[in-house]
């Protein structure tokens, strides 16, 4: 007996997005790839994207598009009305659009030209382009939710009655990944970490995080599964408890200076602040 029960915690789904520092750097995707899941997930960045103030705006508008922020606005002919501040992902890119090109971040094109278009402007490089700016939207907010929805799921009130997933397709894709494909329709413990960081790797397109969403364009997602059908499987005992999955990965966040670049090093330092500690050469996470 499966259950298709999806807790949603929007407060932690948003307090993810906003506890998350601005890192301006010209670092490549390649680099901000090199580093441990965790420390992405803990930054808001955009490769090769240096601006504070870019950062900054495009992090406040996702955070306006969350709360619902509401504002007063006067068309043309002088009449006020109440409005979203962002109404979605295409009034944030074309915000975000706007913002750039007024700070000089992105060349103005002609008529009729999109942001990106082959033989332009190579949109993997234009920060201003719609892919990229789809992608800062995509990836901030859908792994938010993510988030959220993990750390509703693994409250221990939550896991004493669900303690297990089941790994699931919500949608059609056109090439699903041959590891996702294969265990679709398993069914783990939700402190089966190696699990469900294994179904999120980075080598496979993943996040590198044990939580949704589960790689770039994926449509797998999990399924809530009880606590008589998770004994019956055998993987768990009857008034057994599971262990906290947030323990179990934040014990797995440090960053080595001796294997990576001293600049990088630096700057995760200095804009992580309090919430790491340096020890013996290595940044580590500083428990709450």
């Amino acid at each position: 007996m499966s259950y298709n029960v999806k807790p949603v915690k929007f407060e932690e789904a948003f307090k993810r997005l906003k506890a998350r520092k601005e890192i301006g750097s010209r670092m490549t995707s390649k680099q901000w790839a090199s580093l441990p899941a965790a420390i992405r997930d803990r930054s808001f960045f955009a490769s090769r994207v240096a601006s504070a103030r870019f950062l900054s705006s495009a992090k406040k508008m996702l955070e306006d598009f969350m709360l619902g922020t509401k504002e007063e606005v006067i068309s043309p002919d002088g009449v006020k009305s109440i409005a979203f501040k962002i109404g979605g992902r295409a009034d944030f890119v074309k915000k975000m659009q706007d913002f750039s090109i007024a700070e000089g971040m992105g060349d103005p094109l002609p008529e009729g030209v999109g942001r990106g278009d082959r033989g332009v402007i190579p949109e993997t490089r234009d920060i201003s382009s719609n892919r990229r700016l789809k992608l800062v939207y995509d990836t901030n907010i859908r792994s938010s939710y993510g988030y959220g929805n993990f750390e509703a799921s693994v409250d221990p009130a939550i896991t004493n009655v669900y303690p297990a997933w089941r790994f699931i397709r919500t949608g059609v894709v056109k090439e699903p990944r041959p590891l996702h494909k294969r265990f679709e329709g398993a069914v783990r413990r939700k402190d089966d970490t190696k699990f469900w960081l294994e179904m999120n790797k980075k080598e496979i397109g993943g996040l590198g995080v044990p939580h949704g969403p589960w790689g770039f364009n994926s449509q797998m997602d999990v399924q809530e599964v009880g606590r008589r059908e998770a004994e019956s499987l055998g993987l768990i005992k009857k008034n057994q408890k599971i262990r906290s999955p947030k323990s179990a990965f934040n014990k797995k966040l440090s960053v080595s200076e001796k294997r990576m670049d001293s600049g990088i090093f630096k700057i995760l330092k200095k804009a992580m602040g309090a919430k790491m500690k340096l020890t013996a050469g290595k940044l580590l996470w500083a428990k709450k």
